[in-house]
């Protein structure tokens, strides 16, 4: 008998309580379809991974759409709609595009599913963890009120600030491990092919060696040394093969997310960006309808990081006792007192989402100008790192050679 798959879901029944479980079916859809018949609010289904399947998302190969082809998607689907095209045939064209391979395939998925009765956010959700949690929900609002066409503009607005979000933040963490990397190689390659030119003139050499010199003689000779080296290799590689299974379990992952938001410089600035996530997200779904407690949940998931993940559901529980947004906000030690104080305006003002929007903006401005301090910071920092690298080289080579002429 064949063994059908596994899913892992997420859903939200009538009293806000989050649900997660698994269950055997054929595909997502279906499973999609057992928790809507019991009346829950679907979040995510996917299906059960293993450790390789772990491993290639966490790497990022795994079967999410690539942000990028995501927002062209969303553009061209909003444009279609608006200029009245019938959904099915708007679907069918987006198909042959051209677009993205893993956008083709699942459009023409979606297509499928709506001609066998489900809605657009029913073929949307039924994708499992392809799109981002927020798509779902803006869908099935826009549906509801009749303003797909509206809807699809502010996911394709949400997608292009969240990605614009995210090259900043890749390109102020990438730079200085780029900078590092080449470091790395360069010395690398001094070890290898250089160095041993001059470690074999230098025993030839009727002179007493420097501390420098026999320090490069001694760090090359054991670098070179295939006994330490591959000792040392498998060392590390062992050591970083059970590092990364600790960092997929969840303790493992809450920790290192921990450390991402304490971590000197780089940590504001994690946290800016998962606060402008938050910020842009929540905003979003409120101002299109959706209820409080599920935006709080998507908003979580969109932070990217399990430590403001749990904060804001922590805020979840507390609200669904009658607490107010604001004040749980202000008790937790993850959200800054600008943050709680334009929740708090925005409150009395009846004006939540428009607050969190603009406080979406503030920390986007925040983060582009931390990231500019940070790469100001780091250039002089690596300069110095390989200058000091250049100039260790140079005592140690030149300095018995120094040594050697002043003996003529």
């Amino acid at each position: 008998m064949l063994r059908m798959p596994t899913f892992v879901f997420e859903a939200i029944d009538q009293t806000g309580q989050v649900l997660r479980g698994a269950e055997s079916a054929r595909d997502l859809g279906e499973v999609a379809d057992r928790l809507r018949l019991r009346g829950l609010t679907v979040l995510d289904v996917r299906e059960k991974q293993n450790l390789r399947s772990r491993l290639v998302e966490s790497l990022g190969y795994g079967d999410r759409i690539p942000l990028y082809s995501t927002v062209v998607m969303m553009r061209q689907l909003a444009t279609m709609v608006r200029a009245g095209v019938p959904l099915g045939r708007t679907l069918d064209c987006l198909t042959h595009q051209g677009l993205d391979s893993k956008v083709e395939a699942t459009l023409f998925e979606i297509h499928k599913e709506i001609q066998t009765g489900f809605t657009l956010a029913q073929a949307f959700e039924n994708q499992g963890g392809k799109f981002p949690e927020i798509t779902a929900p803006l869908i099935k609002a826009g549906e509801m009120s009749g303003h797909l066409d509206e809807m699809l503009d502010r996911l394709a607005i949400y997608f292009e600030k969240d990605l614009a979000l995210r090259r900043s933040w890749q390109q102020a963490s990438l730079y200085p491990f780029v900078v590092f990397g080449v470091c790395c190689f360069v010395t690398l390659g001094l070890v290898t092919y250089v160095f041993p030119i001059f470690i074999e003139m230098f025993r030839g050499l009727d002179v007493n060696l420097p501390v420098f010199t026999r320090a490069l003689i001694t760090a090359t000779e054991t670098i070179r040394n295939p006994i330490v080296l591959l000792p040392v290799l498998f060392g590390i590689l062992t050591g970083a093969g059970f590092l990364w299974q600790y960092l997929l379990t969840p303790v493992g992952r809450r920790q290192w997310d921990w450390l991402r938001l304490e971590v000197p410089y780089l940590g504001p600035l994690a946290r800016k960006v998962a606060l402008s996530r938050v910020a842009r997200t929540l905003g979003t779904l409120l101002s299109s309808g959706v209820p409080m407690l599920s935006s709080l949940r998507i908003a979580g998931t969109a932070s990217g990081n399990w430590i403001i993940r749990d904060a804001i559901e922590r805020v979840s529980s507390q609200m669904k006792k009658g607490e107010k947004f604001s004040d749980q906000l202000g008790l937790s030690e993850i959200f800054p007192a600008v943050f709680v104080q334009m929740v708090q305006a925005g409150e009395e003002a009846g004006e939540v989402n428009v607050m969190l929007h603009r406080l979406g903006d503030f920390f986007e401005e925040e983060v582009q100008l931390a990231m500019v301090a940070f790469t100001s910071l780091i250039e002089p920092v690596m300069i110095a790192c390989m200058g000091s690298l250049v100039l260790f080289v140079l005592v140690a080579v030149f300095q018995p050679i120094s040594q050697l002429m002043a003996l003529f």
